[in-house]
């Protein structure tokens, strides 16, 4: 189980994220869901331990990654969107330099080489150069890495994106069998990507988590909103206590709730940076 409290990340003026919080259970998978530019991969840097957040606090089976990084992260497996692979070795090559980066015990490594290879499904290019792969295969690749310290949480940044519909196919099955035993969250701001892969959304818009729970929920109306819009008459009309979407705030789809809850967020969003400005001038 991996939770986010209140977590908050800015770059000199710019926030980037503000005040998220979410728990999520392992044997799922989770879609974290935005458009480009809206916070998901500092979210995913964030709760693996590579970057340090600006205020809160992420907890790993209740292990502080503040207080407890090397404990919490060896918990962790993060993909980033562009695998760190090196082109000029062979997979099995590369997946073996890696059994040395983890500290697996040297008669433990070619096993675990095996293993990776199985899981990664990489036998047909175990010999072959990382550079000679095709895309799909090097996101393979470095899935296979990541799963080499055997971590309870796989967090995986757009690992379908640039990816072609047989390659997406073999990515997402893969993804739907680690997610049986593990907590996987997977990012994306294609929607019919995720909801393929996950059993609850994340949707995530300028900083902030605006919709939370399973895809069936949300479509019903019973998804938590997270984010505190402007508290005016419309907005009151729309929402029910600022938590839970009202009927009015139903969507026939899930596509026409996204784009609602994230144009309303993004909305807000340019509301407020007004307001800081004027009050600037008025200084």
């Amino acid at each position: 189980m991996i939770e986010a409290r209140n977590l908050t990340k800015t770059y000199g003026t710019v926030r980037a994220l503000k005040g998220v919080s979410f728990t999520l259970e392992s044997g799922k998978v989770y879609g974290l869901l935005g458009v480009n530019g809206a916070g998901k991969t500092t979210t995913l840097q964030l709760l693996s331990g590579y970057l340090t957040p600006t205020s809160g606090e992420v907890l790993v089976d209740g292990i502080s990654m503040a207080k407890h990084p090397v404990e919490a992260r060896s918990r962790i497996g993060y993909l980033p969107e562009v695998p760190p692979l090196y082109p000029e070795l062979t997979v099995e090559e590369y997946l073996r330099f890696q059994a040395e980066l983890r500290q697996i015990k040297k008669g433990e490594r070619d096993a675990a080489v095996r293993e990776a290879i199985r899981v990664g499904r990489l036998s047909s290019v175990r010999r072959r150069l990382i550079g000679q792969l095709s895309k799909g295969f090097r996101q393979r690749v470095g899935l296979a890495a990541v799963l080499m310290g055997d971590p309870d949480i796989l967090l995986l940044d757009e690992p379908t994106n640039g990816l072609d519909p047989v390659q997406m196919v073999e990515m997402r099955r893969l993804i739907r069998e680690l997610g049986k035993e593990r907590t996987v969250v997977v990012s994306s701001h294609v929607l019919s990507e995720i909801t393929k892969e996950a059993d609850e959304l994340l949707i995530i818009a300028a900083g902030r988590l605006v919709l939370a729970g399973p895809q069936e929920s949300l479509t019903e109306g019973e998804g938590v909103l997270e984010v505190k819009l402007k508290d005016n008459a419309e907005t009151r009309r729309k929402l029910e206590g600022l938590n839970v979407l009202s009927m009015e705030h139903r969507a026939s789809d899930l596509e026409d709730l996204f784009l609602r809850v994230t144009e309303e967020a993004y909305r807000e969003e340019r509301s407020e940076e007004d307001e800081e400005e004027e009050d600037g001038y008025d200084d």
